[in-house]
């Protein structure tokens, strides 16, 4: 009886330590990411005609986050956020957890391309106002999960200026 006991306790040990879902799964989340390919393209880089920045590479956690917070209502509600009301039917696409792990998955295995300039500005300037902004985002943009501040390498000029503004 006592190792019938132990045995169920250990047993249940490890079905509460098991994540509520699985990790995502890129394979599935490509399929998933069929409908983003319009805004963000097939490489994940974004599109400036249609307002849509770069998430290829971008961070897992980052990207299931921002999905969340679309389908919350969070994101993409306030009549003030165009670009985010334009983002947000997008994201109710996606209707279970699993969906969201698996795109975020997907999205982040991709390589995307190097962000073309498209911005003239003072170099100098920019680095030196950037020395605040780094230590939440690191010195060279590389973002930091335990500040919850996103991954700026590869993203658009145009993109974090808008953000900014």
């Amino acid at each position: 009886m006592y190792q019938w006991i132990i045995l169920c306790l250990l047993w249940t040990f490890f079905i509460i330590s098991q994540p509520l879902w699985a990790a995502g799964n890129p394979e599935k989340g490509k399929v998933l990411y069929a409908v983003c390919v319009a805004c963000h393209g097939p490489d994940g880089a974004g599109n400036k005609t249609l307002n849509s920045p770069a998430i290829a590479g971008q961070e897992i956690w980052y990207l299931e986050r921002q999905l969340k917070n679309f389908k919350a209502g969070i994101r993409g509600t306030n009549s003030k956020d165009i670009y985010g009301m334009q983002m947000r039917p997008m994201a109710m696409t996606l209707t279970t957890e699993q969906a969201i792990a698996d795109v975020a998955a997907y999205v982040s295995s991709l390589k995307g391309k190097s962000p073309v300039q498209s911005i003239k500005g003072n170099a100098n300037a920019g680095q030196a106002a950037y020395m605040i902004c780094q230590t939440c985002l690191g010195p060279k943009g590389e973002g930091n999960k335990a500040l919850n501040a996103p991954k700026l390498i590869n993203q658009q000029d145009w993109y974090i200026v808008r953000q900014l503004k």
